[in-house]
């Protein structure tokens, strides 16, 4: 009958579409609804492939929150939440649209762009800097951000691309934490 058969069109529309949020949710951080670490090793996978196939730049941007974890310590982890979602607004409103936003879990963040310019990554990273401190809560917090920034050479897998932000991201912290010390 028709009936029977819209009704197994329908169940198998209702199971697709349960795969495609169960997949979605596998590939996505619950608070901030970015990217997850598992989602970006596959986009990165796939960029880094795109890039050399269209002899084109990837960039890579790391970075974590300065402060976080005292303000997760002193005003709990709701507040803490709430800075994690604003910081993710604020990356957001940082990159393009073909650009993609990944949080790994605790305050560690990245963004891979894609068909990079030279200039690109230092426009990101000072649309960052500028929107750390006009973002209200934020700003409360005193909360900044550390960024390592990369692109990505023809010898590069994911894993030496990664590595070297990492490095950079490493080195922008130990600078930060003399420039605190040294005040």
């Amino acid at each position: 009958s028709t009936q029977s058969r819209s009704s197994a069109a329908s169940d198998v529309y209702k199971r697709q579409l349960q795969y495609h949020q169960a997949m979605q949710l596998a590939m996505q951080d619950g608070l901030t609804g970015l990217g997850n670490r598992r989602y970006f090793d596959e986009q990165l996978k796939r960029a880094m492939h795109n890039a050399n196939r269209q002899h084109a730049q990837v960039g890579l941007v790391l970075g974590d929150l300065n402060k976080f974890k005292s303000v997760n310590d002193t005003y709990g982890h709701n507040t803490g939440d709430q800075v994690l979602i604003q910081f993710a607004d604020i990356l957001r409103s940082c990159v393009r649209d073909s650009d993609s936003i990944f949080r790994f879990g605790g305050d560690e963040f990245a963004v891979i762009v894609e068909n990079a310019s030279e200039y690109s990554l230092d426009i990101i990273e000072s649309r960052i800097n500028n929107s750390l401190k006009s973002n209200i809560i934020l700003a409360k917090y005193q909360i900044g951000c550390s960024l390592g920034t990369t692109f990505m050479n023809r010898a590069d897998n994911e894993h030496s691309l990664f590595e070297r932000a990492d490095q950079a991201l490493y080195r922008q912290k130990m600078n930060m934490s003399k420039r605190l010390s040294v005040v």
